[in-house]
């Protein structure tokens, strides 16, 4: 919604508080890519041999007696392969101090993302290229994700708090400490369709919390640990049967995975892939359930299995990805000082 990164990236200081703009995830390694080159790593997408049309095959009829299949649930091999005819992505607007958690909202046909820096969110309704405040000041916003029904959910960086969107505009406090701590930095969130909140918690503001946590938040439940063994957890996604969550480390290349159960809870969690390039930050899945990571490289792409396809290229190191658009194809990737955007062959959600 992805985000972490070494030390001091940045090196701005925010409200008395160090603006790790590792907080949005970034590497000794990494500030060295942000001079406007483009990331090391291949240029040009590798092209696999498609294993479906993009528009699927007709069922046939089911036997006597049998239950028709939920068509709201994506058969993979309905789609193309991922990659093929993506082109590298170029630049919407710059100008920025460090961007992060783009979020696309459908009922208002715009695109949400943070300066983390800049202590704003702002916002994009295209065809316009040249966006606009959305929330400022934003207590350095960083990750942000939506419910079904469209209620954007924050991860302050300068608050220590995830925070909910109210209709009148105003924010409110959801989940802000833990033990009888405030928490670190929330970094990054995602929301199940039942409600639940799944965030990452690394220390980028200072260790308030004894961990770095993994949390999940149910409906009108307490805040309840995932994970307390990563370093630097960072993005943060769902599969789209929501059977998966996923956990980018930002201390390393991987990538973890966890089983998520009927009713919310997280299983135990192992290695789901491997970057080739450091510092996976911001994650988004689409409807096939291929992961798009950013890291060092790029934008890496793998498959449901945990197989890199390829990388799509990016002039900067990207921070964090996300899916919009009135066809959920156009693929928006926030990399330090810039908007980015490409159009990809398989829709995701927003």
């Amino acid at each position: 919604m992805e985000s972490s990164r070494a030390l001091l990236c940045l090196g701005v200081s925010v409200v008395a508080l160090p603006l790790v703009v590792a907080a949005q995830g970034c590497s000794d390694e990494a500030a060295a890519t942000d001079a406007g080159t483009s990331p090391t790593g291949t240029s040009t997408n590798p092209v696999p041999t498609l294993s479906g049309t993009g528009t699927g095959t007709p069922p046939p009829p089911l036997p006597d007696g049998a239950a028709p299949v939920d068509a709201s649930t994506p058969d993979a091999q309905s789609f193309p392969e991922p990659l093929v005819g993506v082109p590298a992505a170029t630049l919407v607007k710059g100008g920025y101090q460090f961007l992060e958690g783009p979020q696309w909202i459908p009922a208002d046909n715009k695109l949400v993302f943070s300066d983390v820096s800049g202590n704003r969110i702002l916002q994009l309704v295209p065809p316009a290229t040249e966006p606009t405040d959305f929330r400022n000041p934003s207590a350095n916003a960083n990750g942000n994700a939506i419910d079904k029904n469209g209620v954007l959910y924050t991860c302050e960086h300068g608050g220590k708090r995830v925070a909910k969107r109210l209709a009148n505009g105003t924010t409110e406090t959801v989940a802000g400490t833990f033990g009888g701590n405030a928490l670190n930095s929330p970094n990054d969130v995602i929301v199940r369709s039942d409600g639940t909140l799944y965030f990452t918690d690394p220390n980028y503001a200072g260790n308030t919390q004894a961990k770095q946590n993994v949390f999940r938040l149910p409906p009108g439940g307490a805040l309840t640990v995932v994970d307390d063994t990563l370093e630097k957890p960072n993005g943060i996604a769902l599969s789209p049967d929501e059977k998966t969550l996923y956990v980018a480390v930002a201390s390393g290349k991987i990538i973890r995975k966890y089983a998520v159960n009927v009713d919310g809870t997280v299983g135990a969690g192992s290695t789901f892939a491997t970057a080739n390039g450091n510092s996976p930050d911001g994650i988004a899945v689409d409807d096939a359930g291929n992961l798009y990571a950013a890291t060092s490289e790029g934008v890496e792409v793998f498959k449901p299995s945990g197989t890199r396809v390829g990388v799509i290229a990016v002039p900067m190191q990207p921070a964090n990805v996300a899916f919009g658009g009135a066809d959920r194809k156009t693929l928006y990737v926030t990399a330090r000082t810039g908007l980015y955007s490409t159009r990809n062959n398989i829709p995701g959600p927003p």
